[in-house]
């Protein structure tokens, strides 16, 4: 199965993330502070490290679309995000079965 991040916050997860076929300099930590779990934010819960957060992400909290099979995505801007990492040639994620 193969995608393209919808949601920023994925997106600074991918970028973050240690990779055997990347060098560690081209890594990247996520913006912002984890959210405090008992006392989350009134909008969108990933705002506090989104570095696309607005106004409308600080005060609405999206509603969960399916855009595929098995996907789903919360986010305000998804359809931005994927049409910029499609175009930008992002890290594609594959799952793949093992040789028999």
């Amino acid at each position: 199965m193969r995608y393209h991040p919808m949601h920023e916050y994925t997106r600074q997860l991918i970028a973050s993330a240690p990779s055997l076929m990347d060098d560690l300099e081209n890594r990247h930590s996520i913006t912002g502070s984890p959210p405090d779990l008992l006392k989350l934010p009134e909008g969108c819960y990933f705002s506090p490290r989104c570095a696309r957060c607005d106004e409308n992400c600080l005060k609405n909290r999206p509603q969960t679309e399916i855009v595929g099979e098995g996907r789903a995505v919360a986010c305000f801007k998804w359809q931005e995000i994927l049409k910029e990492s499609k175009k930008g040639g992002e890290r594609v994620w594959t799952k793949q079965r093992r040789p028999s």
